[in-house]
């Protein structure tokens, strides 16, 4: 016997994929560049992981580069469309 008990007819939520609305990296021309807040905490490198720019980029053949800014008093990361 199991601590577990089995159920039916339980629903699956929907992904939470829509939390934050999707970066524009497909719309982005050369030079242009988007500014992405940093959550509480976040360090540069995890802000990288969150957005992906360069995964884009492989898919897509586009390149970007990302600096760690400061933008109207918000520490953030900085993308902007290189290739």
């Amino acid at each position: 016997m199991s601590d577990y008990e089995i159920e039916n007819d339980i629903p699956i939520p929907p992904r939470k994929s829509g939390l934050r609305p999707p970066i524009p990296w497909a719309e982005m021309e050369m030079q242009q560049s988007v500014f992405i807040p940093a959550k509480k905490n976040e360090t540069p490198t995890t802000i990288r992981h969150r957005v992906n720019p360069h995964n884009f980029g492989r898919k897509s053949s586009k390149k970007f580069e990302t600096r760690w800014v400061k933008h109207d008093g918000k520490l953030g990361l900085r993308i902007w469309r290189t290739k």
